[in-house]
């Protein structure tokens, strides 16, 4: 049977609610390579919360970097089932990243997508455990600030590793997800997740602020979100261009 989905325009009339929520806030997860100014704005920001009446405290859910052993042959081997026409017949349409990534899914063997099924139901269940304690989760939404960009020849392999930062925080991380390690894993766990301006870097940057709810609980991610913006406007920011 099909849910009703929730009046979410009315939830937002009722941001009371947000005031006896418990909030965990959490730099990192224990596992991502993070930029520290990066950091200190948005646990800054996440303690805003507390203005509002909010308890938040430090806690991060038992999680680690599932990029290479969960993500990546769930999410690649979906793309190369879904456009393996074009992979296996038009294969010189495609730009080199994606032909690699699409080559990529299609040698992830049934035993290799069954393992990585699991683990992503391990890191489900761990979210449920966590957000038993906690309403709520807040994170920077990205690991950086915004990266320089690069004229690309996309007829090279793997342009986009000349875009992505191979270094974050001085420490080493993959290209391909180093950036947004606390921002894809939400999409294995099934977790509703915004992200909010927050504020800029030193040297005028957005920052954001990641607001991850429990599952099915996205009126709350929405009302945390629209106190935040009571909290600390930001619509008429900007940094200085100069």
């Amino acid at each position: 049977m099909r849910e009703t989905p929730p009046d979410y325009v009315k939830a937002l009339e009722s941001k009371d609610d947000v005031k006896k929520l418990k909030i965990a806030w959490s730099p990192d997860l224990n596992y991502a390579a993070m930029d520290p100014e990066v950091v200190s704005v948005a646990k800054a920001a996440a303690r805003s919360f507390e203005v509002f009446g909010c308890s938040v405290e430090e806690a991060s859910p038992d999680l680690w970097d599932a990029y290479p052993t969960a993500w990546r042959p769930i999410a690649w081997c979906d793309e190369y089932v879904a456009h393996a026409d074009v992979f296996e017949n038009q294969a010189d349409r495609l730009v080199g990243y994606v032909k690699d990534y699409l080559e990529y899914g299609k040698k992830v063997t049934g035993a290799d997508y069954a393992k990585a099924l699991q683990e992503m139901w391990t890191l489900q269940k761990r979210m449920l455990n966590f957000f038993d304690k906690y309403d709520l989760l807040l994170t920077p939404t990205l690991a950086t600030t915004a990266f320089p960009g690069k004229n690309v020849d996309l007829t090279k392999e793997n342009p986009h590793l000349t875009v992505y930062p191979g270094v974050i925080g001085g420490k080493n991380v993959n290209p391909h997800w180093g950036f947004k390690a606390l921002t894809a894993l939400f999409n294995m766990t099934g977790q509703p997740a915004a992200t909010v301006p927050c504020d800029f870097s030193s040297d005028g940057l957005p920052i954001g602020l990641q607001i991850v709810g429990r599952r099915k609980e996205d009126a709350t991610v929405l009302q945390a979100s629209a106190v935040f913006e009571e909290i600390r406007p930001w619509v008429g920011k900007r940094p200085s261009l100069s």
